[in-house]
């Protein structure tokens, strides 16, 4: 998990640069506690060393002048950028389809680009605590997209700004809901899942192998056949939020790989799912 740095917390932006360096210290602070809750890394919207925190003064100034060398370490080790991982086509596609809006009594009507990632995500926002109003644990956004035919539905984001944050009930239910997501199985019995796969060299194996996955309770159906992979060293390649997930037989000399379709609602139970996959059917 990675927490989603909200870069609208940087309005307004701090009043001097001895401010500014507190803020970074106490973002620092939050992270090492949320690394203790299960999150990784932080993801930011640009070069991380390059946000600006205030005028003549960025993150950059911070690590050069900064004698903690702890939280230092800290924060070099947890960036990454950009709010979308490259890698993850599902959530940029997510992310196009759909537009994000916020506003508050001192920031007009925008589009907030980490908020709309921790929604993608279903993760936790992290905020610069330089106003009052970025200690609120959920913060409203407002989503409209291709479907909704000009509605703007209301979503919330979890938000956490300070180590105190973690205290509070909602953002501890939050966190369990996402590190121990609740598993469904399906009730179709795995004589009756549909096993789809194109007419491709190595059928067979993959034909096998698919018939072992719906035995899982996990599993719905083999939706396909995919390209080959031969350079792939893992059994999961990819996981989607809607319960799709893409294995492949790396242990095959060309990377034979299936997508299947899964009971997981979102990203966290379909990960979790996969997790049970590799432990069941990695051999």
């Amino acid at each position: 998990m990675e927490l989603i740095f909200n870069e609208l917390s940087l309005q307004p932006t701090a009043s001097d640069p001895h401010s500014a360096q507190l803020l970074v210290e106490k973002i620092a602070q939050t992270y090492s506690k949320a690394k203790s809750q299960g999150f990784q890394k932080i993801r930011f919207h640009e070069v991380f060393e390059q946000i600006a925190l205030t005028e003549g003064y960025t993150f950059s100034d911070w690590l050069n002048t900064t004698s903690n060398r702890t939280l230092k370490d800290l924060l070099l080790a947890a960036k990454v950028y950009p709010f979308i991982n490259e890698k993850d086509e599902w959530a940029e596609t997510e992310y196009l389809k759909q537009r994000y809006f916020f506003e508050n009594e001192f920031i007009e009507r925008t589009e907030p680009q980490g908020l709309a990632a921790a929604i993608i995500y279903q993760t936790l926002s992290l905020s610069l605590l330089n106003h009052e109003y970025w200690q609120r644990v959920e913060l409203p956004v407002s989503v409209s997209g291709e479907y909704l035919e000009g509605i703007l539905i209301a979503k919330r984001v979890f938000n956490v700004c300070e180590t105190t944050s973690f205290e509070n009930v909602v953002i501890q239910e939050f966190i369990g809901k996402i590190t121990s997501p609740t598993l469904i199985g399906t009730e179709i019995a795995p004589d009756q899942k549909i096993l789809h796969l194109r007419d491709d060299h190595g059928k067979d194996k993959l034909e096998r192998f698919g018939k072992r996955l719906l035995q899982s309770q996990y599993v719905v159906s083999v939706i396909n056949s995919l390209p080959f992979n031969p350079k792939a060293t893992n059994l999961i390649r990819k996981t989607y939020p809607d319960g799709k997930i893409e294995l492949v037989l790396y242990w095959e000399d060309k990377g034979y790989g299936l997508v299947i379709q899964t009971t997981g609602r979102n990203i966290h139970e379909t990960n979790a799912i996969a997790e049970i996959l590799v432990e069941d059917y990695d051999d």
